[in-house]
């Protein structure tokens, strides 16, 4: 249980430092998207603001609530919209490349402690 708390303790530190990562916890949605943008991101999927929202499976936001913490996260430089190889018309999001460099850390310091 100890070991547990200590990984738990510095999964939150990491977090905290980051301006960018820090700023999803605002939302209570808001570590399940990061989760979800990330997979998006490795998978290279064509994920749009509706397939992303889609995505979150534990207290989904109202459509017009999201777009707005989407645009809060763009605007802060965590999130980027750019536009789908498919459909031009379609905003693709992803995470910034700094967001997604944090990740790939943070992910690589959890498969070292499982």
């Amino acid at each position: 249980m100890e070991v547990l708390h200590s990984i738990m303790s510095d999964f939150f530190q990491f977090c905290s430092t980051s301006k960018e990562i820090k700023s999803f916890f605002l939302k209570h949605y808001g570590f399940e998207l990061l989760i979800r943008l990330y997979d998006f991101g490795v998978a290279d999927a064509d994920n749009g603001i509706d397939d992303t929202l889609a995505s979150i499976k534990l207290n989904t936001p109202r459509r017009e609530a999201f777009s707005t913490f989407i645009d809060f996260l763009v605007s802060n430089g965590a999130v980027l919209e750019r536009t789908s190889t498919t459909k031009k018309s379609k905003k693709v999001l992803r995470l910034s490349a700094s967001t997604q460099d944090q990740m790939d850390e943070m992910m690589a310091l959890l498969k070292t402690l499982g």
